[in-house]
């Protein structure tokens, strides 16, 4: 589980903001800081590469994390993503995303060293 913190955002949705102002830092098993937006779970987003984290909200500064992924279209990758029954079936309330224009190698390591740390439970399957 993970601690949310309110800072300043980013765009992460079609409508030109986030769904809330929360940033949450997720750490990797390499040590390392990122810092993910929250968006609802359903929001409309921007059609830009990125990692994501579908998370579930147990507190309101907690999150578990139920999958995480990368992509080079957010907006497109996200609404029809195969592994929704699973992140729904775990009780997945929102979607962090980490704006990553550097490249599928960057996003693929940041992917890889968030899921050693965290197994989340619908990366397993």
């Amino acid at each position: 589980m993970i601690s949310a913190e309110k800072r300043g955002v980013d765009r992460l949705t079609e409508g030109g903001k986030a769904m809330s102002e929360e940033a949450v830092m997720w750490m990797g098993e390499s040590g390392t800081q990122y810092k993910y937006l929250v968006a609802a779970i359903d929001a409309k987003l921007k059609k830009a590469a990125a990692n994501y984290i579908f998370a579930r909200q147990v507190a309101s500064d907690r999150w578990i994390p139920l999958y995480i992924g990368e992509t080079d279209s957010l907006g497109e990758r996200i609404p029809n993503h195969e592994k929704l029954p699973c992140v729904r079936q775990h009780g997945a309330t929102h979607l962090h995303a980490h704006m990553n224009p550097e490249g599928e190698e960057v996003r693929k390591i940041e992917e890889t060293d968030l899921i050693r740390r965290w197994d989340p439970i619908c990366n397993r399957a």
